[in-house]
């Protein structure tokens, strides 16, 4: 009975201890989770905080280029804008003074003429307009995170 006993009390002890041991990993691993959750809340934290002091310094930047605008800005703001108005008032205009009867979709195609004119101009002027307007609006932050979108699709098809 001595040693049936003593046989019992070992596989009892074995298993208690196995059962101890897959506990003990179980806790570690859950610690391992929650760690790896608190790092990944911080990285998360981070990023946030950095896109908002950038917001915060473009728009310090932002406000120090308007008041130093001139009347340069202003001019060429209405110099290169000035055809885009044409482009699409023009057709309206013929629209109302040399169409005797208006017929259903005249303004329809009027607009998609001033569309299709616009899609006509060269691309350094669409350049210049979509720059004009960044830099009027203040849409810089906008701008560099496509440029920044852009350049790093580029730089990864250049390292493929």
């Amino acid at each position: 009975m001595n040693f049936l006993s003593a046989a019992v009390t070992l596989l009892t002890g074995g298993l208690t201890a196995y059962r101890e041991k897959k506990q003990h990993e179980a806790d570690l691993a859950k610690i391992e989770r929650q760690g790896e959750i608190k790092i990944r809340d911080a990285q998360v934290q981070s990023a946030v905080k950095q896109a908002e002091l950038g917001q915060q310094a473009d728009i310090c930047l932002d406000k120090i280029s308007f008041k130093h605008r001139g009347w340069k800005d202003e001019y060429l703001l209405i110099l290169f804008t000035a055809p885009l108005v044409v482009l699409f008032l023009a057709p309206l205009i013929d629209l109302y003074l040399f169409v005797d009867s208006y017929q259903a979709g005249d303004l329809t195609n009027a607009v998609q003429s001033g569309f299709t004119a616009l899609n006509n101009t060269p691309t350094w002027y669409k350049v210049m307009v979509g720059l004009i307007f960044v830099d009027t609006f203040a849409f810089r932050r906008l701008l560099q995170n496509a440029l920044q979108s852009r350049l790093g699709g580029l730089a990864g098809k250049l390292k493929a």
